[in-house]
């Protein structure tokens, strides 16, 4: 699984798109990867247009190893923007596709649709707990991508 993954890095980093339509989740979620930000790139998108917009590009592009996504995206929901891209033949099987919002039933109504886990998102802090406990290390990253689980070994 590796290989083929490494078939899509960007400048041989792992490509992380945030999606969330507030700039200051966004900010904050970032932040959360302070300790491996020399191995990711990371992609906001704060609407759905740049959503869908982004993932019709995978086809002849570079596509993401990860997406955080919000639940409440302004004119849509986070449930819809993952069927989307689970229609999308060029991405079965990528990315990893994360439930993150403040509503944690929420992020749990987008596991139900085709994500694959959910992290808790917390507003108002300068970082995500929950994303800098499982992304701390680029070992860490590379255990999540080939699991496609947060069960990697500890």
């Amino acid at each position: 699984m590796i290989k083929l993954i490494n078939k899509y890095f960007f400048n041989n980093k792992y490509i992380i798109w945030i999606v969330d339509d507030r700039i200051e989740n966004q900010v904050m979620i970032a932040a959360s990867f302070k300790n491996i930000k020399k191995h990711i790139n990371i992609v906001k998108l704060n609407s759905c247009q740049e959503y869908y917009s982004a993932v019709d590009k995978c086809n002849n592009g570079t596509r993401p190893h990860f997406i955080f996504m919000d639940y409440f995206m302004g004119e849509n929901y986070g449930t819809e923007l993952i069927k989307y891209a689970k229609n999308k033949r060029y991405l079965v099987g990528f990315p990893i596709i994360i439930g993150h919002s403040s509503n944690l039933d929420a992020s749990h109504e987008m596991v139900k649709v085709g994500g694959d886990f959910v992290l808790e998102k917390i507003k108002g802090l300068e970082y995500s707990a929950s994303i800098v406990k499982h992304f701390s290390d680029i070992i860490k990253v590379r255990e999540i991508i080939n699991n496609r689980s947060l069960n990697y070994r500890k």
